[in-house]
């Protein structure tokens, strides 16, 4: 038995790692590590530059929400300009001017100008910058290794996102301590150097699945015909039902857990870093399950929608910091299995010249309606008090999981055969 079993092993460590033989993926998968490790550190580095400044959790939620209210207003058109453009290039501009972006927060900060209208400002620079970049970037993947790989190329896209995100805040949280928040925007700004070589040693010549352009079509038909498929596909909708709910709170975590830590934890900086990372930590377990075993479900989609609510909920009444980090490992785990299984759905299942749309939607509810869950967050907060926040947007998210099950149910009856 134990000569049958080590080749077995074997196999499924390298499924776990079968894009990476692609040039092209293993090249561009490096430059994001670098990269979105230095925007994790930034993210735990702006809110508590915000939290010094002005002590305000209203203030907290509005730097929050004006980094993607850009992508709530534009980023479904931006959908079908990354169906119509290179993605390659277009992420050429997009990480260029984040370098610039982070760049300026930095010589701010550090010269002692920053201001909380800066701060306001240049989150919507960064927000209209994503709103191009993140549907480029995740649909750009199919590009790299073709349909075949995409689950996997997924999961390990999203162990990468992961693995920045537990050591990203980590090394966050040291650096305010030991350097102060100015050396966290430099970094940043460096680490878009390694994605922005990456991109230029692509080679393009050996990409999959690239859609033929599209220059003489009118925006609006296009916009109406992604939109279209996404609604008529029952397969795709409950999802996006699903999102539609807890979107707004899914990637809100860096809005709430210094919350938590300032206002009902008392900790410091370099705990709650920490207690960001645990999110990465839960992330990147789930993300290296889903590379190795290389499946996306509707099924799965619904346990983990269910998880993540309950989970959520759970946290409102967490009181210690090793259970409030342990909450928030299972929390990661299931935000990573619900997004990355809306993510390879709305891939697998949509045609090469809809996916940009496809990813395009997908940023929306995720990103784009942002802003609403980190309105709710800081007001809520600022009125009841952070366990009553949680506890709200723990209850939304099983609403609109209840409302997927019911329109699944409907459109499963109306589409089942009838039986004589």
């Amino acid at each position: 038995m134990k000569v049958q079993e080590a080749p077995q092993r074997a196999g499924t460590f390298s499924r776990a790692f079968i894009s990476f033989h692609n040039y092209n993926f293993r090249l561009f998968w490096i430059g994001q590590l670098v990269s979105q490790i230095g925007t994790w550190m930034q993210i735990v580095a702006l809110p508590w530059l915000v939290l010094q400044i002005t002590h305000s959790s209203v203030a907290l939620g509005t730097v929050v929400a004006l980094q993607f209210v850009p992508i709530l207003a534009v980023v479904l058109f931006a959908g079908v300009i990354v169906d119509r453009l290179p993605k390659q290039r277009l992420l050429i501009v997009t990480q260029s001017v984040s370098l610039a972006q982070a760049l300026v927060l930095a010589v701010l900060t550090a010269t002692g100008h920053i201001a909380l209208w800066h701060i306001y400002l240049l989150a919507v620079v960064l927000g209209l910058i994503n709103a191009f970049d993140n549907p480029a970037r995740q649909s750009l993947v199919t590009e790299l290794v073709g349909r075949d790989n995409l689950v996997n190329a997924l999961g390990l896209s999203s162990a990468q996102f992961s693995s920045a995100r537990l050591v990203g805040p980590a090394l966050g949280g040291l650096v305010i301590g030991s350097w102060g928040i100015a050396v966290c925007f430099y970094l940043n700004a460096l680490s878009f150097l390694a994605v922005l070589i990456s991109l230029f040693l692509l080679h393009t010549d050996e990409f999959h699945a690239v859609p033929e352009r599209v220059a003489n079509s009118r925006m609006l038909g296009e916009l109406k015909e992604g939109l279209r498929f996404l609604i008529t596909t029952p397969s795709l909708a409950v999802g996006v039902i699903i999102l539609c709910g807890n979107g707004a709170f899914i990637y809100s975590t860096s809005t709430v857990i210094p919350l938590i830590a300032q206002y009902e934890l008392g900790v410091g900086a370099t705990q709650f870093g920490l207690l960001v990372a645990a999110v990465g930590l839960g992330s990147v377990i789930m993300a290296v399950t889903l590379a190795t075993h290389g499946k996306a479900s509707q099924r799965v989609l619904l346990l983990s929608a269910g998880a993540f609510a309950a989970l959520y909920l759970s946290l409102a009444f967490s009181t210690m910091f090793i259970i409030a980090f342990l909450q928030l490992v299972l929390v990661g785990g299931s935000i990573q299995l619900f997004a990355t299984s809306l993510n390879s759905l709305l891939q697998i299942g949509s045609p090469d010249r809809l996916r940009g749309r496809m990813m395009a939607v997908f940023t929306l509810l995720t990103n784009g309606i942002t802003p609403l869950g980190s309105l709710f967050a800081g007001f809520v907060t600022a009125a009841a008090g952070v366990r009553f926040a949680l506890a709200g947007e723990g209850v939304i998210c099983f609403v609109a999981l209840g409302i997927a099950l019911v329109y699944r149910a409907r459109t499963q009856t109306v589409a089942a055969p009838v039986s004589l």
